[in-house]
């Protein structure tokens, strides 16, 4: 059995991936369905040239800008749905977690801390998500 050859764009996107899951290599490896020894290694620099870094630098914006689009999306979509006479019908926890999560990995990719303060008072946390429900709306609108 031949081993799989990597293209520097094959390593940044997995590095990327990589990082989007927090560093989780065992996570990330079986869902792109490579070794986890392979990936191990490229996340310790063994195997990594400068080029697969600069990649990499580019494919965690790229990534980080799609999972922004998707989160106003979600925002949208809850907006919508809290709006709905039928909201007590619709289920949105699913949403709101995919939410939380999809926000989560664009701050892992940005480098940015992914736990709320937990100095943040109950008004503070209310009137956060309330400004990106806002921010949803102005999107819906445009």
């Amino acid at each position: 059995m031949s081993k799989r050859q990597y293209s520097d764009n094959d390593k940044a996107v997995a590095l990327a991936t990589l990082d989007a899951n927090g560093g989780d290599v065992r996570k990330t490896a079986k869902a792109l369905k490579m070794p986890e020894s392979t990936l191990s290694d490229w996340s310790k620099h063994r195997g990594v040239n400068k080029e697969v870094t600069e990649i990499r630098e580019v494919k965690k914006k790229e990534l980080s800008e799609k999972l922004e689009e998707v989160a106003y999306r979600l925002t949208e979509n809850l907006a919508i749905r809290a709006d709905s006479e039928l909201s007590a019908l619709v289920p949105m926890k699913d949403i709101a977690t995919s939410l939380g999560i999809v926000v989560d990995k664009m701050q892992l990719l940005k480098g940015e801390p992914t736990s709320i303060n937990k100095n943040l008072t109950d008004e503070e946390r209310a009137q956060r998500a309330a400004e990106i429900l806002e921010r949803g709306k102005l999107r819906l609108v445009k």
